[in-house]
């Protein structure tokens, strides 16, 4: 449904963008306070997603994406993302997604109205208070942490 009234041209260089990969279960394709670089289209399988504690927030089937909101405001992801059975995943790099970004300024809209419909009207700045994430920081985001520079 995502790519639902998408043009021809921006699903041909979304083909080319994807890349394939297949996540084995157990192993993690996104790791909480890890900056977002890929955005994953989950075509088989199921991932889980779970809190800082540990605590399964959610399960994730065919047709789920993970990570797009991360990449969407520019921040660290909230949860971890993990492989729960065989997953087939096409992966779109940050380097492509803001190339897509550019290209094709409906592609970001249509990612956001999915955001509005998930995480409410204010997702860019409603925090999650179950994961203790202040308001103003977004959902699936934490505020990116360089470790070069002292806090």
């Amino acid at each position: 449904p995502i790519f639902h009234g998408a043009e021809a041209t921006e699903l041909l260089l979304l083909n080319q963008a994807f890349t394939h990969q297949v996540v084995t279960p157990g192993e993690f394709i996104i790791r909480r306070g890890g900056q977002a670089e890929t955005v994953y289209f989950l075509i088989k399988g199921m991932l889980h997603i779970f809190d800082e504690q540990e605590i399964k927030l959610a399960e994730l089937f065919e047709g789920s994406i993970v990570g797009e909101v991360a990449m969407l405001l520019g921040c660290a992801h909230t949860f971890d993302a993990m492989a729960s059975t065989t997953c087939d995943v096409l992966c779109l790099d940050i380097v492509d997604f803001r190339r897509m970004q550019s290209a094709f300024p409906t592609f970001t809209a249509r990612l956001e109205r999915r955001a509005a419909v998930l995480y409410g009207p204010n997702w860019r700045v409603d925090g999650d208070p179950r994961q203790g994430i202040p308001t103003n920081t977004g959902p699936g985001c934490l505020p990116v942490v360089n470790p070069l520079k002292p806090p």
